[in-house]
């Protein structure tokens, strides 16, 4: 078991400063992962929806995801990744907070749209930053501690939440926000001054590039990248109600409380 661990931690080692800072920043956000694998839940038993009505909303939900995802890598293109994520955490922190006060579908519907456009605005922004903190013979290694990162602080946030559910549903909101808000700060201290230092850099290359001739490729006509996407896309269809449907599923069916639910969605990150 020792010499598993081992090797096991030994394939991350040699990964920059950089990576290890961005995976403890991504595992702080992702620990407060509450709101969404229990807005379902949320929805049913607080605010009495039926099912077609937190369909409605989880909807508005996906939607604000794919917008938010574009968005963000638009505007990392235009400002610097650091800008995007740090914005990103600041401006959805508050929006945690305010999502209690809408009870009805379509403020709710609109305001999660809202809050899923901003929050995963950060997630193509990451990913530069990700890539660009890597040393080229690292990349992979650096997207598997950033993707460990994310199941870990999976794992720890929807169990959480359920501890936090029984006591009140409000305190998933508000451990939610306080998370983003953690991870906001943290990732200001660690990476404003690298990003000035970056800036200066990637303003160099850029005025260098321009001045050569280049073959740029378009995303949109690279057919296996295309179809990469569309397969990614079906499997999303099933992968995403663990987070949406599966909730209410325990809840209704199999009759387990917040609790035991928040248990089973953690063990799923941990895995």
């Amino acid at each position: 078991m020792k010499r598993i661990l081992s090797i096991y931690l030994d394939s991350f080692k040699g990964l920059s400063q950089a990576a290890w800072l961005l995976a403890i920043v991504m595992l702080i956000n992702r620990m407060g992962s509450m709101v969404i694998p229990f807005l379902g839940l949320y929805m049913t038993q607080v605010l009495h929806f039926d099912i077609k009505q937190v369909g409605v909303v989880l909807m508005s939900y996906g939607f604000g995801s794919v917008c938010g995802s574009y968005i963000g890598g638009w505007l990392t293109d235009r400002i610097g990744s650091f800008k995007v994520q740090f914005g990103s955490l600041v401006l959805a922190a508050p929006l945690f907070l305010l999502i209690p006060h809408f009870k009805e579908v379509q403020s709710l519907s609109i305001m999660i749209f809202t809050l899923s456009l901003i929050f995963d605005a950060f997630r193509p922004a990451n990913s530069v930053s990700v890539a660009s903190y890597a040393k080229p013979e690292n990349i992979t290694r650096a997207f598997s501690l950033n993707r460990l990162a994310i199941n870990l602080g999976f794992s720890i946030g929807p169990a959480s939440a359920g501890f936090l559910a029984t006591i009140s549903f409000n305190w998933i909101f508000y451990g939610n926000s306080f998370a983003v808000v953690c991870a906001a700060v943290i990732f200001f201290v660690f990476f404003h001054k690298r990003e000035k230092r970056s800036d200066i850099k990637s303003t160099k290359e850029i005025t260098a590039e321009n001045e050569l001739p280049q073959k740029t490729r378009n995303p949109y006509t690279d057919l296996p990248f295309v179809l990469f996407n569309i397969f990614c896309c079906i499997f999303s269809f099933c992968f995403f109600q663990l987070i949406t449907t599966l909730p209410i599923f325990y809840r209704e069916v199999h009759h387990l409380n917040d609790h035991q639910i928040g248990f089973l969605l953690g063990w799923s990150g941990f895995v």
